[in-house]
């Protein structure tokens, strides 16, 4: 990408610009392009998931340039404009490794819709889980639905335990499709 953004310009390539660059350019064009090639950024951070060998959960970021950060305990992290506000809600509401299924995506939901509430992310981000062993798992449908209108309905940012509950009663929350 930076080949691409800082010497495309010149109809060069990375190679051809470490090969010729000193000898195409003045030695201070050729630097002041070496400098912008190394401040080139992509803006880019990766939430990364998975399972070990004995199926233990392993989470962690990597954003530029080349930073991993990993998030095993608290066993959630946000990225993106909302990641402030998603981080907050979660750790307000006590999320951590030992919430069961429903009550940690009823928290995770409550930290989605604060992130667009106060931050500006779209609606249109979605929840998956993914289950050891599992080849893809997600959330039922209704779920976001039905804990956004509680949400709404109620103004407050811990959802009802009763409709927790009732989720864990009624309905099944983890599909594997």
């Amino acid at each position: 990408m930076a080949a691409a953004k800082v010497l495309g310009r010149f109809g060069m390539d990375m190679e051809s610009f470490i090969k010729s660059g000193k000898r195409r350019f003045t030695e201070s064009v050729f630097r002041d392009l070496y400098d912008e090639i190394k401040r080139t950024e992509l803006g880019c951070e990766f939430i990364i998931f998975g399972f070990d060998g004995n199926s233990e959960p392993h989470l962690f970021t990597v954003e530029e340039p080349g930073k991993d950060l990993v998030h095993d305990k608290p066993g959630f992290c946000c990225i993106g404009s909302g990641k402030y506000a998603a981080d907050g809600m979660l750790l307000y509401l006590g999320q951590n490794t030992f919430k069961n299924d429903y009550e940690t995506i009823a928290n995770v939901y409550a930290a989605k819709f604060m992130a667009e509430k106060v931050a500006g992310v779209g609606i249109n981000s979605h929840l998956y889980v993914k289950r050891a062993g599992s080849i893809g798992s997600g959330i039922a449908p209704w779920v976001e639905a039905a804990l956004r209108k509680e949400w709404e309905r109620t103004g407050k940012p811990m959802v009802d335990r009763n409709l927790v509950n009732k989720m864990e009663v009624d309905n099944p929350l983890i599909f594997v499709p």
